[in-house]
Order: structure tokens, then C-alpha cells, then sequence
């Protein structure tokens, strides 16, 4: 039997470099497997404090068994990462890594210690993307577990995969207070398939989890090894399972999918969610309501727009909305949506609505092409409720096939606002119980500042 390795027997200057060196060693005697314990023998201390990332080659797995991670002040860079990202292998699909494994237990936790200056807004004036802040960060990689963690203040998302397929991601908890810019939970970015999301609780600052197929190739920024793209790869994201998601994603939902730039996004499920209160206090947004616990597709990214057929086959099952103002955002384009067992009360206003986070009245909107809602479950007490919120909709926008069965709705005045500007609208109720009849009112939004849209969303508590 091959002895375990684990870094307090490769003692270097730092703990990076030990753990590395574990790695190395690991590699080197065939077992392909280190264990992080909790007491750290170079320091004499029950934590490991991380100045950039250790790199895991193919085949391998970290067991972090009780251990603390923290990030070191003032260092760009998380905790691991796949052994080629940030370098031109990364992008090279014949170089794909496969089984890399990072698997906690015995409340192991990553924690990202202190905010640094590099965020979105500051990284072209540094000279590095952010996207180095990741504590879990993954690229071109087939078969990947990470699993049992928890992921405190993180520095930006908490982890990041890029042209990944056949993976797990569970049992993550996130413990964040929002003090620093978009920090979402797990991001699976283009390219990424075949891959179950389940047991996913805590707090983010931003979406606890957001498949967004909407990168785009511009190496000339940062230099080509920083290159988002996987060359022969397609940008599709399909054939997702996110399944038992609970907590609090601040101002944004619990679940988001994105597609732009030609990319499409297919056959994703998405099961058992749940938003609750804050975990954490967060002060400026006490009590503040989301504007969603799912999205799906959204208009306002940047470069070409989502287009009918590029998003479709989407399966949503098991909603419980009570601080978000809908359980469904819709927009851009989406085909053949299944919905079914949504409850939503509490601060809701409706079943299904169009409008998010306020970036404008053209941002606003949806082509929708079948969609189903079924066991839907509304108690409203707003005067202003509705079953579909559709009253911000483009010229070229519609409705075709939108079908509400079994619900029992209560405490709605209005069953759906549809903007005029929607040229078309077919939407039929079946074997539904409703406190208003099913007339679609034609709306024109009132004109307002984005400002102004913002103060009211925010009064909304």
C-alpha cells in the first residue's frame, strides 16, 4: 500500500509551494493523490495560507480533510486550478486533462481572507484579468469532481469551469457578506456539458449559479495565454442537472442561464430550489427582494443576441419563492420550457415576469416558443400582482404557446400584462383556479429613469 503524501512531508517556503511539492511527489511515486490535514506542521498552525494556485495535473486527487485555506493579503490567484490553465495547453483540445478530484471532508473550508484591488472595473488598469481570482478554477478538462467544501469571501466567483464536461459539483456551502464585486457561486462558462450541479446552500453576492455560454475571444487584452476559447471546441452549454439549491444569492437569482454570441444552451434541468433570508446580514440590502430565483436567458449582454432556437429544452421542477419577486425570469429567446410545481408568495408578484435587474427598458423581453406551467401555486398580496408580467416586450417579441395548468392563483388582480408593442400572444388556462379572470391586458410602461426604476424596485419589501 502506498503511504499517504500530504504537504508537512515536503516542506518548502511557503505553503503553496509544499502543497506543490506534494503534488510533484504524488505524481512521482504513482499515487496520484495528496490529503491536506488540518494541522499544518511547517507553521505550527490548524491553517494553510495560499499565495496562488497549486496546479493539478490530469489524474489526480486533493482530499482536504479538516483543513483551513486562506488566502494570502494582496496576492492575485486562488486555491487550485487544472495543471494547464493561463497557458496556451489550455486551449489546445488535444491536450485536454481528465479525472482531476477535489474532495473535502470534515468541514474542510476555503476561505478568500481579504479583498485586493483587482475586480472587473480595475483589471484593465492592473494588467490582469480578474478572472485569476477564482479560489476553483478549472479549463479544458473531461471528468472533474469537487465536492464537501465550503467556500467563504470569495474574491470574485467561487469557481469557474471552462470547456469542462462529465462532472459533479456538490454539497458546497457559501458563507459571503458582499463586500466586494460579483461574487457569484459556481460559473459554468462556455463549452461546459454533462455535468450535475446538486446540494448547493449558503450566500453569494451575485448568482449562486449562472451558466453563461457568452464568452467571447479577445486575447489582444491580456495576451493570448488568457485566451477564453478551447480551438475546435463549440461554445454550447448542454446537458446540465442542478438539483437542491437553497439559500440566499443577494439581489440575484439562485439559478441563471445566459447565452449569447451564436452559443446555445439545451437540455438543462433544473430541481428543488429554494430561496430563504439572508445568512449573513448584509445591511444596504436588507430585506431587498430579487427579482428571480430562476432566470433563463437574459438581453442585455454584450456583442450578438440570443437568437430563436439558440435556447431550448429547458425542464424546471420544485420552485419556493418567497423573497424573490417571481420564481421565473424570462428573456431573450427560449424554446420548449417545461415548468411545473412552483410555489411563490411571500414578496412575489407573479408566477413569470420579463423584468430584471434594471438595465433598461430594451433589455426587457422575450420570444417565447412553448412553454408550459403546470401545479403553479400564486399567493400574491401586492396590489399590483399578476400571473405573467409581460409589460416590457421589444416589436419583434411574443408569446406562442404559453399554456398554465392546475394553479390556483389568489391575491392577483390582473392575470397578465403583455406590452403592446407584442405582436403576438397565445396563451391558454387549464383546469385553474383563479382570483381574476384570464383577460390579457395590453400595457404601455410608464416611462421612467433607470434611476427611478431602481428606487421603486428597491421600495419593494
Amino acid at each position: 500500500m502506498r503511504k499517504i503524501i500530504t504537504p508537512n512531508m515536503t516542506a518548502c517556503d511557503s505553503d503553496r509551494a509544499s502543497i506543490q511539492a506534494a503534488v510533484a511527489l504524488a505524481v512521482e511515486d504513482g499515487s496520484r493523490r495528496i490529503v491536506i490535514p488540518r494541522y499544518n506542521e511547517r507553521t505550527g498552525e490548524d491553517r494553510w495560507v495560499i499565495d496562488g494556485y497549486v496546479r493539478l495535473p490530469s489524474d489526480f486527487e486533493v482530499v482536504l480533510d479538516g483543513c483551513y485555506m486562506v488566502m494570502a493579503d494582496d496576492v492575485v490567484g486562488g486555491f487550485f486550478c487544472s495543471e494547464t490553465l493561463f497557458t496556451l495547453d489550455a486551449q489546445d483540445l488535444s491536450k485536454r486533462l481528465k479525472n482531476i478530484k477535489i474532495l473535502g471532508k470534515h468541514g474542510a473550508v476555503l476561505d478568500g481572507g481579504k479583498p485586493t484591488a483587482l475586480n472587473e472595473t480595475t483589471q484593465l488598469k492592473l494588467g490582469v484579468p480578474v478572472r485569476m481570482n477564482h479560489p476553483i478554477s478549472f479549463m479544458n478538462v473531461e471528468g472533474f469532481a469537487v465536492e464537501n467544501l465550503e467556500i467563504r469571501n470569495q474574491r470574485y466567483w467561487g469557481m469557474r469551469f471552462e470547456f469542462c464536461s462529465h462532472g459533479v459539483i456538490r454539497d458546497i456551502y457559501f458563507d459571503i457578506k458582499r463586500d466586494r464585486f460579483n461574487q457569484d457561486g459556481i460559473n459554468l462558462r462556455n463549452g461546459c456539458n454533462n455535468i450535475l450541479i446538486e446540494n448547493i446552500s449558503g450566500q453569494t453576492g451575485d448568482d449562486m449559479i449562472a451558466l453563461s455560454a457568452i464568452d467571447h475571444d479577445n486575447p489582444c487584452v491580456f495576451g493570448q495565454e488568457y485566451s477564453t476559447i478551447v480551438k475546435g471546441h463549440d461554445w454550447d452549454i448542454h446537458d446540465v442537472t442542478i438539483r437542491n439549491v437553497s439559500g440566499a444569492a443577494i439581489t440575484h437569482p439562485l439559478v441563471a442561464l445566459r447565452n449569447h454570441n451564436g452559443a446555445k444552451m439545451y437540455n438543462v434541468t433544473i430541481e428543488n430550489l429554494e430561496d430563504t433570508s439572508q445568512i449573513r446580514p448584509v445591511e444596504i440590502y436588507d430585506g431587498w427582494p430579487r427579482y428571480a430565483l430562476v432566470t433563463v436567458g437574459v438581453k442585455w449582454y454584450y456583442r450578438e443576441k440570443a437568437q430563436p432556437g439558440d435556447t431550448y429544452n429547458i425542464k424546471v421542477k420544485g420552485l419556493h419563492a418567497t423573497h424573490s419577486l417571481s420564481p421565473i425570469l424570462l428573456g431573450s429567446v427560449v424554446r420548449d420550457l417545461e415548468v411545473k410545481d412552483v410555489y411563490a408568495g411571500g414578496v412575489a408578484r407573479s408566477v413569470v415576469t420579463v423584468i430584471g435587474d434594471n438595465w433598461g427598458d430594451d433589455c426587457y423581453g422575450v420570444k417565447l416558443d412553448g412553454a408550459t406551467f403546470e401545479n403553479v401555486r400564486l399567493e400574491a398580496g401586492a396590489p399590483d400582482a399578476c400571473v405573467f408580467n409581460f409589460s416590457f416586450m421589444a416589436e419583434d417579441d411574443y408569446l406562442d404557446g404559453l399554456v398554465l395548468r392546475n394553479a390556483e392563483i389568489s391575491g392577483a388582480d390582473t392575470f397578465a400584462l403583455v406590452n403592446q408593442k407584442a405582436k403576438r400572444v397565445d396563451v391558454t388556462v387549464e383546469s385553474s383556479r383563479l382570483s381574476c379572470n384570464t383577460e390579457i391586458v395590453r400595457v404601455s410602461p410608464p416611462e421612467m429613469t433607470r434611476s427611478e426604476r431602481i428606487a421603486k424596485f428597491a421600495s419593494r419589501k
